[in-house]
């Protein structure tokens, strides 16, 4: 039993009903206030109203959550708990990621159509997933990406600190990067991020599990990205920074609107000189040059 339970996944759905035109995002504004991570909302349709899910792998948190939801007392939302077999998972991704544009070079292409799907005018990013987080969709990740591509050619080192899926070192990989180093803390994450990884043909890059608040900048990189909680980005800065070369290249997302001023004023005491800040959906994400010593 406890091996099966392991393989379950909890799906807590919000369907807001008589909210009318803009009830998703307002019920997002509602969970997003209480501490729910934007990046763990997926928003779907179920007929005829328009659904969030929130996808936890650990069953005590999942319950945890519904605690908190149901002390809301939100009116006119149904709330639907569902235990989900790692199988059914797979089957709601292909239902629901389709191939996109992620930047102006690279598209992705879920790990499913690799055979019989072909992007036109784009490089392909094959990409399969368990998670929520981690396919390019969400700006955060987008953004990021896009800074990696517009820097082609001027980085030959790279290291992304809270990998994922392992999208951003493929596309590292595929703009020339020949010493890939990412870490991941969440040993399934980091799995997927290898088979996803070799899946792209991009042997230079090396991915390991480890808590990147035990990072220890013995190594500098060309270009260092760092895609994760403004809480977190702030306790690494130290770590983050050192391991720039200068004159080399740091990306920071997550960064949440209310968080924002704080983060820049944090960040002004490095010596780093901001090249582009992208705003989209409530987050942030900037680009910065570290300046030569």
């Amino acid at each position: 039993m406890g091996a099966r339970a392991a393989q379950k996944i909890s799906e807590v759905c919000l369907i807001p009903q008589n909210f009318g035109i803009g009830g998703v995002d307002v019920l997002k504004k509602i969970l997003i206030r209480q501490g729910v991570d934007e990046r763990l909302i997926v928003e779907s349709q179920e007929r005829p109203f328009q659904k969030i899910s929130v996808y936890f792998a650990n069953n005590t948190k999942a319950r945890m959550f519904l605690k908190m939801i149901r002390m809301l007392k939100l009116k006119d939302v149904r709330i639907m708990n569902k235990r989900l077999g790692r199988r059914d998972w797979k089957i709601k991704w292909k239902d629901d990621f389709k191939p996109f544009a992620l930047s102006r070079t690279f598209g992705v292409v879920p790990m499913w159509l690799k055979k019989s799907y072909m992007f036109q005018g784009k490089v392909a990013v094959y990409i399969d997933t368990d998670t929520a987080f981690g396919t390019g969709l969400h700006p955060t990740t987008k953004h990021m990406a896009r800074f990696v591509d517009s820097c082609r050619g001027r980085f030959k080192s790279f290291l992304d600190v809270g990998t994922g899926t392992g999208i951003l070192p493929i596309v590292a990989a595929k703009c020339g990067a020949e010493k890939i180093d990412a870490i991941e803390i969440c040993p399934d994450a980091a799995r997927v991020a290898r088979k996803n990884v070799i899946a792209n043909g991009c042997p230079q890059v090396h991915i390991r599990v480890a808590d990147a608040r035990q990072l220890r900048p013995k190594t500098q990189y060309d270009f260092v990205c760092a895609n994760i909680i403004t809480q977190t980005l702030v306790e690494l800065a130290d770590k983050l920074v050192r391991s720039v070369c200068p004159g080399k290249y740091l990306a920071v997302s997550g960064i949440s609107a209310n968080n924002y001023m704080n983060f820049r004023a944090y960040y002004a005491r490095y010596p780093l000189r901001c090249l582009k800040v992208v705003k989209d959906g409530g987050w942030t994400a900037i680009l910065y040059q570290r300046k030569d010593a």
